[in-house]
């Protein structure tokens, strides 16, 4: 599927997911692809909270960055 194809296309690190169209939690079913660790947008607020002190780590031009995927960008259905 759609999520699969984008999977292929990068070497992702971390995956953040939402929730379905009709409400349901997709992470079980992106855990079950992912190459990665993967995060429900729903804990961000969580994680947010409990994160270290620990300063950030400095970026630089070569760092890895996001990409976001939404629906119909990727080309595949």
């Amino acid at each position: 599927g759609e999520v699969g194809h984008a999977l292929t296309l990068t070497t992702p690190s971390l995956l953040f997911v939402g929730l379905g169209n009709r409400g349901e939690d997709l992470r079980a079913r992106a855990e079950a692809i992912a190459p990665c660790p993967v995060l429900s947008l729903a804990e961000i607020d969580t994680t947010a909270r409990t994160a270290s002190d620990q300063p950030l780590p400095e970026v630089t031009s070569d760092a890895p960055f996001p990409i976001q995927f939404t629906s119909g960008t990727t080309g595949k259905a």
